[in-house]
């Protein structure tokens, strides 16, 4: 299973808090478009993981990965098909 897919909905209420808009709206936009350094770092906050500044981004989408529960697959399957996973548009252009 793609990291993200079960707590995608978890994340989209970071990435909504954090946008001050609707979460389904935020979420849905967010998954097609590539994701920020610094939204990552918001969402690495709201996890509460710590020193995650320096991290690249791949990096720091794999701890988000894993402080959801989810395995850290991001950039790491060929071919993924699984959908909806919110790294999906960054991930599959790696």
């Amino acid at each position: 299973m793609c990291a993200s897919q079960t707590n995608m909905r978890s994340v989209g209420e970071y990435l909504g808090f954090l946008a001050g808009v609707e979460k389904t709206t935020y979420l849905e936009r967010t998954m097609s478009e590539k994701i920020t350094k610094q939204a990552l770092v918001e969402i690495a906050k709201q996890l509460e993981l710590k020193n995650v500044q320096k991290l690249s981004k791949a990096d720091l989408i794999h701890r988000i990965q894993i402080a959801e529960g989810n395995s850290d697959c991001f950039g790491r399957i060929p071919d993924c098909t699984v959908e909806p996973c919110l790294f999906r548009s960054e991930c599959i252009g790696n």
